[in-house]
């Protein structure tokens, strides 16, 4: 009956332990992360402190997002972003000119000194999302986030 009783106490306490273990070190969590073109890797990749850096080369500002709130923000709006229908040969390679799509910004999201994920912000507001099996796929972004950003 004791045995019972230290095996029951191990599993309630492992019950306990394991998600604020889990809320204090990640930002997401395994039973709510969706994987998308956005976070395209495993939940236990986002590590906290999760930083997001803007750049934008248009006006030479960058931010850096650190806040739990603002980084939660920026990625609810990316995740939410409608997809544009972009064909690739409009856009302009990185640090070239004078096509449809000219890159002005970029977004960095990093976990621990690692790259999680950069998004090039183009003329038109779209961004790229690249890194995962198949063609990029590109998502315009929104103006409220947009301007967030460039708040800072």
């Amino acid at each position: 009956m004791k045995k019972r009783y230290i095996i029951l106490s191990i599993i309630t306490l492992a019950i306990l332990i394991v998600p604020i273990f889990i809320t204090t070190n990640y930002f997401f969590n395994p039973i709510t992360f969706e994987n998308d073109a956005i976070t395209n890797r495993s939940w236990w990749h986002y590590k906290k402190p999760i930083t997001i850096e803007f750049n934008n080369q248009q006006t030479n500002e960058k931010h850096k997002f650190t806040d739990q709130e603002d980084v939660t923000f920026i990625f609810k709006k990316l995740k939410n972003s409608p997809k544009a229908n972009v064909d690739d040969n409009y856009i302009a390679p990185i640090g070239e000119e004078g096509k449809n799509f000219t890159p002005i910004a970029k977004i960095k999201i990093r976990s621990n000194q690692k790259n999680l994920g950069v998004f090039f912000v183009y003329t038109q507001k779209v961004f790229k999302v690249s890194g995962r099996e198949g063609p990029p796929e590109y998502y315009r972004i929104t103006s409220d986030l947009w301007n967030f950003l460039n708040k800072g």
